[in-house]
């Protein structure tokens, strides 16, 4: 996870870093907080296999995913311009 941290510092805004692969409900706010990264990619293949029409259990873990991000504030990383972004 620190290396992914150091990926979004060094980025700035130049790129967007967006961590995946196994995101899901019950870590997405572990690897926000660790990775600073403000933007996630989550396949959630576990909850909707392929092939799989079960919509609903996808909407009901992107919802959690929501939740769990809801109150949290991502920290200033850099300053632009003299003003803190």
């Amino acid at each position: 996870m620190d290396a992914l941290a150091n990926l979004v510092a060094q980025a700035r805004e130049r790129a967007i870093i967006v961590p995946g692969s196994g995101i899901n409900a019950g870590n997405i706010l572990l690897v926000a907080q660790k990775s600073n990264a403000c933007e996630f990619h989550s396949g959630l293949g576990t909850q909707l296999p392929y092939g799989s029409k079960n919509y609903l259990r996808f909407e009901n873990e992107i919802r959690r995913m929501a939740s769990a991000l809801a109150g949290w504030n991502r920290p200033t990383l850099f300053v632009r311009g003299g003003a803190e972004t």
